[in-house]
């Protein structure tokens, strides 16, 4: 009796979890990307007034080189297809069958 309750409930994540990888990796994109204005607001307090402007410029530059190299290696690396721990396909998402969209 028992059996026949939990055997569906086993079954249905499995609709979902290409759902949940979405979401897990939308909120941790989320958090990193809050993460950068927490560090430009550090940053420019602990400095001096006319070097605010250098300090929240130097912050948008780590932005921005970080996404485009995670765009170039850092998907691929972490959700391509390999033989180890790290994969080999799909740089700047090309042939990638990973089941996060890109």
């Amino acid at each position: 009796m028992l059996l026949d309750i939990v055997t569906p409930m086993v079954e249905e994540p499995k609709d979902f979890v290409n759902g949940l990888d979405t979401l897990w990796v939308l909120l941790g994109a989320i958090l990193v990307f809050w993460m950068q204005p927490g560090f430009a607001l550090v940053e420019a307090g602990l400095t001096q007034q006319k070097n605010t402007a250098n300090i929240l410029m130097k912050n948008f530059v780590d932005f921005l080189c970080g996404t485009v190299l995670f765009w170039i290696l850092g998907f691929s690396i972490m959700y391509g297809a390999g033989k180890g721990w790290i994969g080999w396909e799909g740089f700047v998402f090309i042939g990638s069958d990973s089941n996060v969209p890109a």
